[in-house]
Parts: C-alpha cells; structure tokens; sequence
C-alpha cells in the first residue's frame, strides 16, 4: 500500500483503515505460521474511530514515512495470538520514520510481538504513546532514535516481563 490516505473511517471492532489478519488463523489450535511482506509506505491514517486505525494479527508488516494522527481509539494494535506453545503466530511489525500524534494511544502490543521501531515520534496522546501487554513470555520491542514527548499517560506501559531496548532515543 503506497501513497494512501485513510481519512475518517469508523468500524465497531478491531482495524478500522487496514485490518492485517493471516488467512490461516480460524482461531483454532494448528500452528499457522506468520505472513511477512506487507508494506505500507507514505500513507496518513487520520481520524479514524471506533478500533484501531491498523489491526494486525499474524503478521509482520513494514511501516515506512507513515503518519497516523488524531485517531480516536488508537493507530497501531500489534497482536500475536498462542493458544498452545506449538501453535502460535507471531506479529512482528517494522516501523521506520513513522509519525503518531494526537492518538488517544499510539501502539498496542499484545503478546510475543517482536516490534522494531526506528526514527519513530510518538507525541500528544491521549493515553499511553507504547503499550506493551504480555499473555506468556513476551516479545522485545527495541527502538532507535526514537523521540516519545508530550503524552498524557505513560510514555511506555510494558508488563511482558521483557525489556524494552532504547537506544539513542528522547523521551
């Protein structure tokens, strides 16, 4: 996806602007593996309620010179989903020069998400700028020359039992 615009849209669950979902997944208990190849690039996701303006499950997205501004509920919801050990799928989302402002959250991060962040600013929201909640384990969320500033919650919200890597960042 290059070069959109997902203005305005409303949906009552999750992924109102782009939902990411491995086909695979039915919710039953086989291992369906993880979907990699999505790109987004140079796209504004703005003023979208009712979810999340992006819902990923399962999959490993590329986020590049995106900006996700004033979204009511949130603009990234990242979530791995492990009934059993052996049967998991993983979201592992990559987020290069991506611009989150005036969100009621930035990033949800549920599970053993592996998230890269790179030349990210999270700024004026709401609620948390990154939230990340752990259902076993966790994954590792690492972020490089990243500014989070201005927020009226927590900057990072992390109970995974994982650390969150900074590196060069302001917060």
């Amino acid at each position: 996806i290059e070069n959109c615009k997902f203005l305005n849209n409303y949906a009552v669950s999750s992924g109102v602007a782009v939902r990411f979902n491995n086909p695979n997944d039915t919710g039953s208990e086989k291992n369906v593996g993880t979907l990699t190849g999505f790109k987004i690039t140079n796209c504004l996701f703005q003023n979208n309620s009712g979810s999340y303006a992006i819902y990923t499950k399962g999959c490993s997205p590329v986020f590049k010179n995106c900006q996700f501004k004033e979204n009511n509920y949130g603009a990234i919801y990242c979530r791995s989903f492990q009934a059993w050990p052996e049967n998991r799928t993983y979201t592992n989302p990559t987020l290069c020069n991506v611009e989150f402002t005036g969100n009621l959250r930035g990033m949800y991060i549920v599970g053993e998400c592996t998230s890269v962040l790179v030349n990210c600013v999270f700024a004026r929201h709401s609620y948390d700028a990154i939230r990340e909640m752990g259902m076993s384990g966790g994954g590792l969320t690492t972020l490089y020359n990243c500014t989070i500033a201005g927020n009226s919650g927590y900057a990072i919200y992390n109970s995974l039992g994982t650390p969150t890597n900074l590196n060069d960042c302001i917060i």
